[in-house]
Order: C-alpha cells, then sequence, then structure tokens
C-alpha cells in the first residue's frame, strides 16, 4: 500500500462521486514485484468495492489539492505522513507506515480474539 502512487490508482479513473461514477465497477491498479520482464514490474489490477474505490478518490483529490498549494515534501504515495512542523505532508516509510496500522487499530478497536490459554488478544493488520 505505500507504494501506491499519489493518484492515478483506479481503473477507469472517475470519480465514484459521479452519478456515471456510482454505476461503474472499479479496480486498484498497482505494480507487482517479482514480475515483469528487464526490470519493470507488471501492473495489474484488482477489483474494489465502491466504498473504497470513494476513499481512495478522495485521498488522491487530497494530495493533488496538497501539490498544488505547495504543501508537499518530495515524493508523495496515496498514504502520506503529515509533518506537524513544517505542516507539510511527505511519503510514508514502511516503519512509520505499521506504526499507523498500529494506531488505526487502537482506534477503531476490532474484535478481541480468545486465544487456546484463554488470553485475549487484538489482531492488528499487517
Amino acid at each position: 500500500l505505500i507504494k501506491l502512487k499519489q493518484h492515478g490508482n483506479l481503473s477507469p479513473n472517475l470519480d465514484p462521486f459521479s452519478i456515471e461514477g456510482v454505476k461503474t465497477d472499479f479496480s486498484l491498479m498497482f505494480k507487482v514485484k517479482k514480475t515483469g520482464s528487464k526490470g519493470l514490474n507488471a501492473t495489474i489490477e484488482r477489483p474494489i468495492p465502491l466504498s473504497i474505490a470513494k476513499f481512495i478518490w478522495q485521498l488522491e483529490r487530497f494530495n493533488i489539492k496538497a501539490s498544488e498549494l505547495n504543501l508537499t515534501r518530495g515524493k508523495l504515495s496515496l498514504f502520506n505522513n503529515l509533518d506537524a512542523h513544517r505542516c507539510q505532508l511527505n511519503q510514508v516509510q514502511h516503519t512509520t507506515y505499521n506504526a499507523h496500522l498500529d494506531a488505526l487499530c487502537d482506534y477503531v478497536e476490532p474484535d478481541l480474539v480468545q486465544y487456546d490459554n484463554g488470553e485475549y488478544r487484538r489482531n492488528y493488520v499487517r
């Protein structure tokens, strides 16, 4: 997920909030590692629900607007960090991405799972 482009990830590249968009089947486009030839990774598409397409579309519009307003530092991805001291977005790294996922799981509090030893734990997304 941290390798997705800052925009242009939906196929078709159409506003999912539009009249035409709500009737459209969307896919997420991304590059697959260890595929392709001559050092180029193959790009594939996988179907996604309309709700996810809308979420991605909003993130992409946000990234485009932030770039237009010069509120970015360097190349962005779809998911970015906000540098609160500089009020700028910068590309997320895998270490900070995992910490953000942990914080999201803590916030939304997914169900606890009881293990064989009777202990309860929360599963975290990776």
